[in-house]
């Protein structure tokens, strides 16, 4: 008897970790971390991921149970997301999930008037660094500066105390770094 609970645990039936984005979830942004429950360290997984407004499709290999994805999402439509593995015991695929981009900018408002939201992703655990510059590239504002787990963020810059203009966030982790422009309008 134990060894049959084992073999069905070792099979994927019996699992306690979550999806990410989680069922019908609305996001508002088009970077989306995927995130399933881990069979084994040894699997190799297929996501797939399919526009449900025009029926494109992307899919990758990864050994990893964390995928994100930066291209292939759209703001305002809906998408159906599947991961599937090969384990011994054959071809299995975890059930269907599906989420919704919400039409919204991943920093919004943009143009802004006092406070913006920054909504980020990271694909794993790391050190971040989130950084406000002005134009002339001087920083002007260290927002977040330590260690984040895996998952998706929100955080505020309340620009009030600066002048009107154009801003630029950077936000670097050991292995990336990204930046994306903002309108101050007092």
């Amino acid at each position: 008897m134990t060894m049959l609970f084992i073999i069905l645990f070792s099979a994927g039936i019996t699992i306690a970790d979550e999806f990410i984005p989680l069922q019908n979830d609305s996001l508002n942004y088009t970077h989306v971390l995927f995130h399933w429950p881990q069979i084994s360290s040894d699997i190799t997984y297929t996501i797939t991921i399919k526009n449900l407004n025009n029926s494109n499709q992307w899919s990758t290999k990864t050994s990893q149970n964390t995928y994100i994805l930066e291209e292939f999402l759209d703001w305002g439509f809906s998408y159906e997301w599947q991961v599937c593995y090969k384990s011994i015991y054959g071809d299995n695929c975890f059930e269907q999930q599906y989420f919704t981009i919400n039409k919204l900018p991943d920093y919004f408002p943009n143009p802004f008037n006092n406070e913006v939201k920054i909504q980020y992703s990271l694909p794993k655990s790391s050190d971040l660094t989130i950084e406000v510059y002005n134009i002339l590239g001087q920083k002007i504002d260290t927002l977040f500066n330590g260690f984040k787990r895996l998952g998706m963020y929100t955080i505020k810059w309340k620009a009030n105390n600066h002048p009107s203009g154009i801003y630029f966030v950077k936000l670097a982790t050991n292995e990336y770094s990204q930046s994306k422009k903002l309108m101050f309008i007092k």
